[in-house]
Formats: C-alpha cells, sequence, structure tokens
C-alpha cells in the first residue's frame, strides 16, 4: 500500500480542521479573535478549518499557544 497515499493526507487535514474549530470554539474564541492573537488572518484561520489550507509548522505552533494545548492535540485524530 501507498504509505503517503492521498487518503491519509486528506484524513489529516480533516482532523486537523475539526480540532482547531474544536479547541477554538472549547477557548470561546472566534475566528477573528484566534487569528488576532495568533498574528494570522481570519482566512487562514477559516481555510484551515475548511480543510483548504496546509498551515506551517509555525502556524500550528501560534495557533496551539494561543488555544493552550500541545500542537500534537492539533494533529492527533
Amino acid at each position: 500500500s501507498d504509505v503517503c497515499s492521498s487518503d491519509l493526507v486528506e484524513r489529516v487535514h480533516s482532523h486537523l480542521a475539526d480540532n482547531v474549530r474544536t479547541a477554538r470554539h472549547e477557548a470561546g474564541l472566534t475566528q477573528d479573535q484566534l487569528a488576532e492573537y495568533a498574528g494570522l488572518e481570519r482566512k487562514s484561520i477559516n481555510r484551515i478549518e475548511n480543510s483548504r489550507l496546509s498551515p506551517t509548522i509555525d502556524t500550528l505552533v501560534r495557533i496551539a499557544m494561543v488555544l493552550d494545548i500541545p500542537v500534537s492535540d492539533l494533529i492527533d485524530g
């Protein structure tokens, strides 16, 4: 089987999208607030939460820091 199958990549993106959205809601933040605190654009948060943007590690670290969770919590399914 193909270790780097597109299905696996899509699953990771889907988990990431769900995890960011859930953690943001649990933190009581809007997309605008998360973006502002993380130094990102709101459209970037929106695209991550809709599996349309593959964020850099730097972006994941910024988001995790604002949400006060480990980066691994954003990636793990």
